[in-house]
């Protein structure tokens, strides 16, 4: 499996970049909130996802390894698959997290594509409860032990 890219931008647009690997050219889906944070015609390095079906092979670019795991957390939501969660994260990772733990179904539902039901659905599955946020919080004012 491919988990990471570094290489040249040869093209970008219409939700994916071509990176240029020593060569070799790997199209790239990302979110709009990556591809505006991405150097136009530099190098990039992108944390991936690789995708495999019976008909193709998809690769998935994220800026780190926190935003990849928060697309797979939503494709663990039924009926959301690569392409939704990719347009979920165009809002940017850490905006879709705290619409996430404030259960935040409105905003979710202004998001192309995700009605009124499917953020329901999504705030229902991944909200955090408020005491686990709290204990979090809590740690990350701590610091380490």
């Amino acid at each position: 499996m491919i988990a990471l890219l570094r290489g040249a931008i040869r093209n970008a647009g219409g939700g994916h970049v071509v990176i240029d690997c020593n060569g070799v050219g790997y199209m790239v889906m990302v979110s709009e909130a990556t591809m505006c944070r991405l150097p136009p015609d530099g190098i990039a390095e992108l944390v991936i996802e690789t995708i495999v079906r019976d008909s193709d092979i998809s690769l998935y670019g994220f800026e780190c390894e926190s935003e990849r795991a928060l697309f797979n957390r939503l494709r663990s939501v039924r009926n959301i698959g690569p392409a939704k969660a990719i347009g979920l994260l165009s809002v940017g990772a850490d905006r879709l997290r705290e619409m996430l733990e404030r259960g935040d179904g409105a905003a979710l539902a202004k998001i192309r594509g995700i009605g009124k039901a499917m953020a329901t659905k999504l705030v229902e599955a991944l909200r955090v409860d408020p005491a686990r946020r709290a204990r979090r919080a809590s740690a990350a004012t701590e610091g380490p032990r």
